[in-house]
């Protein structure tokens, strides 16, 4: 047991933020998610939701339970800066987006394209990382956007120092991009106007 002032055993065990916190933890794996909390880079990845989470729990429920994903196609394709990103409802939309702003003429090429580039519905086979700026494969053939394959992936940039803001959203702006879009009037962003706006969709359905 450890008779140390209980001060010092916080110190010991927990990491001190801007001298307001001082938590304890016995679990590494909670100080993680703590300090994730405490660094503000925990946020929804969908586009247009600009909310945060306290912790990673919290994070994936607010995914599951007020999000879908759909199937689409994002493209992949390099511009100068970042992915082009560019998000397409069906493959016949995205071929001719390939075509007209990629000059992509090539059957072949097409064809290979909108496979790689396919969002599945619910994550199922394949998601997109905004930090890879590009879609990966998954193994989980099922689908789900509570998938752990897709959560470890994004956690992994975080922990690496990415922070939600550099997330990549499918259509081509960054979180820090889009963020401007939801500004107050005095140009302080309002991190709730977004779970207003999507509760009062759900409520009005």
């Amino acid at each position: 047991m450890d008779d140390s002032p209980p001060v010092l055993r916080c110190l010991k065990q927990a990491i001190r933020y801007h001298g307001l916190c001082l938590a304890e933890f016995t679990d590494y794996g909670e100080l993680q998610m703590h300090e994730l909390a405490h660094l503000q880079q925990l946020g929804c990845t969908f586009c247009g939701c600009f909310q945060r989470f306290e912790t990673i729990y919290h994070w994936k429920k607010h995914e599951s339970e007020l999000h879908f994903q759909d199937e689409e196609w994002c493209c992949q394709i390099s511009i100068p800066g970042r992915s082009c990103a560019m998000v397409s409802k069906n493959m016949k939309d995205h071929r001719r987006h390939l075509e007209d702003q990629h000059a992509i003429f090539e059957t072949e090429v097409l064809n290979t394209r909108c496979q790689d580039d396919k969002l599945s519905r619910q994550w199922a086979g394949s998601y997109w990382c905004g930090f890879c700026q590009k879609v990966l494969a998954s193994k989980n053939i099922f689908g789900g956007l509570m998938t752990t394959e897709r959560y470890d992936h994004i956690i992994s940039h975080i922990q690496d120092g990415k922070s939600i803001e550099d997330w990549l959203e499918p259509g081509g702006k960054t979180k820090a991009q889009a963020m401007t879009v939801l500004q107050t009037e005095d140009g302080a962003f309002n991190p709730w106007c977004c779970q207003f706006r999507i509760r009062f969709s759900l409520d009005h359905h």
